[in-house]
C-alpha cells in the first residue's frame, strides 16, 4: 500500500485553502452593496459561491479525494443544509 507524500498534501491543502480564501472574498463582495444585481443572481449567486466554498472546504480536508466523491459529498453537505432550512 502506498502511503501518501505528506508534502504534497501540504501542498494541495494550502492551495485549497487560497482557493477558499478567494471564494470567501468573491461572496463578500458579491453581498457587498458595490454591485447591483437582478434578485434572481442576487438569490441563487450566493448560493452557488456558497456550494463552491464546501466543495473547495472539502479540499482542505480530503485532498488525495476524487473529484466526483468531493462533489457527491459537497453536494450531500448543501442538500442536507438546504432543506434543513
Amino acid at each position: 500500500m502506498d502511503l501518501p507524500d505528506k508534502n504534497a498534501l501540504f501542498k494541495k491543502r494550502i492551495f485549497w485553502a487560497g482557493v477558499t480564501l478567494l471564494i470567501i472574498c468573491m461572496g463578500l463582495i458579491w453581498r457587498s452593496s458595490w454591485f447591483n444585481f437582478s434578485a434572481f443572481w442576487s438569490k441563487y449567486g450566493g448560493d452557488a459561491i456558497w456550494a463552491m466554498m464546501i466543495y473547495s472546504g472539502l479540499g482542505i480536508i480530503l485532498p488525495d479525494t476524487q473529484i466526483k466523491k468531493r462533489a457527491g459529498i459537497a453536494a450531500g453537505i448543501c442538500l442536507t443544509v438546504e432543506l434543513s432550512q
